[in-house]
């Protein structure tokens, strides 16, 4: 004021309610400018709230994508730290096992490598007999050729059966004309070892031979075993399919059993279902929990059915409109019976009832479906469908579902009125736009009291905005 003064004080003759008026034009100019300024920003500000409430919606939904991603690596490295350590334990006993066979096959082979050394000892020690026996050159040096050559295909026969088939042999002389004698041999024969020496010699050939012999009586009972084993668990093969047979014999014994006792029970069950016509879903549900309670009686009941000339058709349909039925009723009833609990939260009371109302619209969308396809069945089996109409539980749903938008509008009501108190600005925002949100889904669905609820949300939202321009203005000056 006082520095206009002086400018407005240059035009002598003007009065000075003109001044004034001149003054207040500015102040009004200024003033809508600044509101226009005002609005913008506020709505540049919603929008960059909406797009932040997006982008961290978005990012909350990937990280938990990537938590379950993360567990599931974790449940496949385990499985594969366990398939690891399993792989190591099966290597570990194959590597013993392969020691073991290799140091059998070892075994076997020393003991074949000893038996041919011990004949070798054996055909020497008869050749010395031989060349000392025949120092009377009474022996022909063919018939020792042939006593030495049969000495391998004999590898068990003892020193004493070699000489007692030589000296058989040898009183045969030689004919006159071969009296020539054979060469004398490059260096002479060794003496005759001592017969302890000679007893060894058997000894070692007896044992050699046991050897063998227990090699192969070992060997033998191993394919033994293998076969044992085999057969073991070829016999236990066979008690489990007999097993098998027998229980799957035990349940055939059952169903025909049912199929010739209680085939008077089960033609009094058709009766009931053929001549089964109600008015009211509740009676269908009795009728259905009965009709399932009598069935349970018998050992299978489609197995058993089939027997009979059994309503198929009419008792599916009444089994499927009891569950549609109960299970729409009971979500009715958890509608139209919650409460405003003080003790718990806005956030979790807020939730619970987004998620009821979300629950409803499935289910009335789905009786929906179900009223167009099964609408004319129902009735061609003589179910009620009043039920299915818009008229019918869908409209009871569609009034407890408002109930809950006036405690939803209600609570978010309240607590705005705690957070202005603690000016919480951005609760109160996210409040306001939370609230407004949810009503929007029920546009022309609210009652009168559920309005006036949401007519104070919406002057509580301009009593805001109107507070927050003058607070602005404030500022400005």
């Amino acid at each position: 004021m006082e520095a206009g003064d002086p400018k407005i004080g240059c035009r002598p003759g003007v009065p000075p309610v003109e001044k004034y008026a001149q003054f207040r034009r500015k102040l009004d100019i200024n003033s809508s400018k600044c509101e226009d300024e005002h609005d913008a920003k506020a709505k540049d500000l919603q929008k960059r709230l909406d797009a932040n409430e997006i982008l961290v919606k978005d990012m909350q939904l990937e990280i938990l994508c990537l938590k379950e991603e993360i567990e599931k690596l974790k449940g496949l490295n385990v499985e594969l730290e366990e398939q690891k350590k399993k792989l190591a334990n099966d290597l570990l006993a194959a590597e013993i096992k392969l020691a073991a066979l290799n140091r059998h096959d070892q075994g076997a082979s020393a003991g074949k490598e000893r038996v041919p050394s011990e004949l070798d000892g054996v055909q020497k020690h008869t050749a010395n007999k031989l060349d000392q026996i025949a120092g009377d050159k009474t022996v022909d040096e063919e018939s020792i050729n042939s006593q030495m050559q049969y000495l391998p295909l004999n590898p068990g026969a003892k020193s004493e059966e070699v000489k007692s088939s030589i000296l058989i042999n040898k009183p045969l002389k030689s004919p006159p004309e071969l009296k020539t004698p054979p060469p004398p041999p490059p260096h002479p024969p060794p003496p005759p070892p001592p017969p302890r020496l000679h007893s060894k010699k058997e000894g070692k050939m007896q044992n050699a031979t046991a050897l063998v012999e227990f090699y192969h009586c070992l060997t033998k009972r191993d394919v033994k075993g293998n076969g044992n084993c085999s057969s073991q668990v070829a016999s236990s093969v066979h008690n489990s399919i007999v097993g098998e047979l027998q229980n799957r014999s035990a349940h055939l014994l059952a169903i025909k059993a049912d199929v010739e006792t209680k085939g008077e029970f089960i033609k009094h069950l058709i009766n009931k279902v053929q001549s089964a016509a109600y008015t009211s879903m509740d009676d269908v549900l009795t009728f259905v929990d009965w009709l399932d309670g009598e069935l349970s009686k018998l050992a299978d009941e489609r197995a058993v059915l089939k027997h009979f000339t059994w309503p198929e058709k009419k008792a599916d349909a009444l089994r499927e409109a009891a569950v549609e039925y109960r299970e729409i009723k009971q979500l009715y009833a958890e509608v139209s019976s919650f409460t405003d609990d003080a003790s718990l939260t806005c956030e979790i009371i807020l939730r619970k009832i987004a998620n009821l109302v979300e629950r409803s619209e499935r289910n009335v969308q789905r009786l929906i479906k179900l009223r167009g396809a099964a609408m004319v069945a129902y009735q061609d089996c003589k179910i009620p469908t009043d039920w299915m109409l818009d008229s019918g539980i869908i409209s009871m749903i569609k009034l407890a579902s408002v109930r809950l938008a006036k405690i939803y509008l209600k609570r978010v009501l309240t607590e705005l009125e705690f957070t202005w108190q603690i000016e919480r600005r951005s609760a109160q925002e996210s409040l306001l736009s939370q609230g407004v949100r949810f009503a929007y889904r029920f546009v022309g669905g609210l009652d009168s009291e559920t309005m006036r609820t949401f007519e104070e949300l919406r002057s509580r939202v301009q009593w805001k905005e109107s507070r927050d321009l003058m607070q602005n203005q404030m500022f400005a000056n």
